[in-house]
């Protein structure tokens, strides 16, 4: 076993100083040109829906979590005429429950080079690559982690040392710090919790963190601001097809806000739905056969006392062989992932064993005695892993993407990883453009800006908090949210909301709320209490007592009667109730 180990420690090194060389001797182009997007007036829904009834789009994309997002991005970034709809709320589903990583896998690379696995180390690659676009793309919300793995066997120290330099070297100039091996004493002073007894140190390497639903949002708003119309609870409820030639030309949509129905018209349609692209395909031929293997990932919030560190914690290998994080975040900690073939669900909730599962691994690296009641908050996502009836679980599926197009023309895209979503939807609109003879197939998204990206800077907090009379820790957390934007989150808002916060002990502003009504498209309560805002996902208590308050405030903005502000306060009640009443 320690010989096949070595073995592998040797290829890794072989494989990694191979890409090293690779990547320097055909560097990337920097010599684009940075585009900056900035915000435009906001679009109301009336205006977004009646543009979607009467006009033609060259693109429709269905879905509108990270893929979907990415891809009207890209396809407005060619300046293609681009429409998308989303059946909840944009990012409501997997893309709003990662761990918040932008990371290349640091276990994919072990399992490429130990399997011999050229998928997967092909991920790696694009991944740590992608990474890099990413801290570009979003400096506000991608931010560099440093992340520990803890060593308590001497034979493994050279093992973890060398994979992660071989992580380090395959980023080539994108790679954020050298990874290196730190001693036991700066493991336990960086991570005073740990458990210490039999630890030979441990390798510091790091990745990217970043706001997964800021960033789906940053997305939407952004392809509105390169000329997409977009419109959220908007459900697909049938395909349009030609009637001469079979092929598919859009669809017919519903507004579960208004319950109205109509036609949306489009020379080509993008199925991004994630786990929901099967059930696409099924409109399209009933009889297709399925691409998705789902996968659930559960997560859970934890009181930051119990890891008081700005460094993160990495679990390599548990005793079902899959890997945990330990990762500080938004003034938590947060615990994931785990791994478990499961069912499509709207609603997934985390499972007892899966929560049981992660909290063993808290107690024994933290030397802590953790129960359930302890959990702040917790979440299932299901990932939307492309079949393999070759792996023997849902751990061993590769994370790449798959694109299909089907006879009619629909195109479809599926797998992957938020990380490399910017990759994903180039590839899906280079695809589509072959259908389109008018699209810009030079311009990409490699060198583009993000709404909030301009202008940023992480000093803006002071000058925010003295101009607005804000708090520090309030202006930290707007710039961190909106970037460069953030002063006109505080603009909008009126006075006596710019320090009343949405929740003790979290720097959430009512003025958020406001902003997010008028220019990021909430439509329910829970769109901002866990997408705009993090709050459900940080503090599902926080978020139960935040409600009312909530429910009032767009009571008042849409006009809503008693009645149907209390529908939508029940509505958000049974989303946030489950996952407490479970522990």
């Amino acid at each position: 076993m320690f010989l096949r180990k070595y073995l592998v420690l040797i290829l890794i090194s072989v494989a990694g100083l191979s890409i090293y060389s690779n990547f320097h001797k055909n560097p990337k182009d920097h010599n684009e040109t940075v585009q900056m997007l900035v915000p435009q007036p906001a679009v109301s829904r009336e205006t977004m829906q009646n543009q979607l009834k009467t006009q033609t789009f060259d693109v429709l994309v269905i879905g509108g979590g990270a893929i979907g997002a990415g891809t009207a991005v890209d396809a407005a970034n060619r300046g293609l005429k681009v429409a998308l709809v989303e059946r909840f709320d944009f990012g409501s589903g997997t893309s709003s429950k990662s761990t918040k990583l932008a990371h290349g896998g640091v276990r994919y690379l072990e399992k490429a080079v130990f399997n011999l696995d050229r998928q997967q180390y092909d991920l790696v690659t694009e991944a740590l690559a992608e990474r890099g676009h990413l801290f570009q793309m979003a400096p506000h919300l991608v931010k560099p982690l440093e992340i520990i793995t803890p060593i308590y066997n001497w034979w493994e120290v050279p093992y973890y040392w060398i994979g992660l330099k071989c992580y380090d070297w395959i980023a080539g100039s994108a790679n954020i710090h050298k990874s290196e091996y730190v001693l036991s004493s700066t493991v336990v002073e960086k991570i005073p919790h740990i458990r210490a007894e039999g630890m030979k140190g441990g390798v510091a390497y790091y990745d990217g963190q970043f706001n997964d639903t800021r960033l789906n949002i940053s997305l939407i708003i952004s392809s509105v601001a390169l000329g997409a119309t977009v419109l959220n609870y908007t459900e697909v409820v049938h395909l349009l097809r030609d009637p001469d030639s079979d092929q598919i030309i859009g669809a017919t949509v519903q507004n579960n806000i208004s319950n109205e129905r109509f036609d949306i018209h489009a020379k080509v349609v993008i199925n991004a739905t994630g786990p929901y692209v099967d059930t696409i395909r099924r409109m399209d031929n009933q009889n297709a056969t399925p691409l998705i293997r789902a996968s659930s990932g559960t997560h859970l919030v934890l009181d930051k006392n119990l890891m008081p560190s700005n460094v993160g914690l990495l679990v390599p290998k548990t005793k079902d062989g899959r890997v945990i994080f330990m990762l500080p975040w938004e003034e938590n900690v947060l615990i994931g992932t785990t791994d478990n073939a499961t069912e499509i669900s709207d609603q997934p909730l985390p499972d007892e064993e899966d929560v049981s599962y992660l909290l063993s691994y808290v107690n024994e690296y933290l030397h802590v005695s953790l129960k359930p009641a302890a959990i702040k908050s917790a979440w299932t996502g299901i990932r939307p892993l492309v079949q393999n009836p070759n792996a023997k679980d849902t751990a061993s599926v590769v994370r790449d993407h798959f694109i299909e197009q089907a006879p009619s023309g629909l195109l479809t895209i599926t797998g992957g990883k938020w990380t490399t979503f910017r990759k994903m939807a180039e590839d899906i609109v280079n695809q589509a453009a072959q259908r389109l003879a008018t699209v810009n197939t030079q311009a990409s998204t490699t060198q583009l800006r993000l709404i909030g990206a301009s202008g940023y800077d992480e000093a803006l907090a002071k000058t925010l908090a003295s101009e607005y009379q804000v708090s520090l820790d309030i202006a930290e957390h707007l710039v961190s949210s909106y970037g460069s934007i953030a002063q006109n989150v505080l603009k909008q808002g009126k006075l006596k909301s710019l320090n009343s916060k949405l929740a003790e002990n979290h720097p959430i502003i009512l003025a958020e709320i406001e902003w997010a009504l008028a220019e990021e498209m909430a439509q329910k309560p829970m769109d901002i209490l866990a997408r705009r805002t993090r709050l459900a996902t940080l503090d599902a208590r926080a978020a139960q007592a935040a409600l009312p308050k909530v429910v009032e405030m767009m009571k008042e903005h849409f006009g809503w009667t008693s009645l149907k502000a209390a529908q939508e306060e029940q509505e958000a009640l049974l989303e946030l109730l489950p996952p407490l009443q479970k522990r």
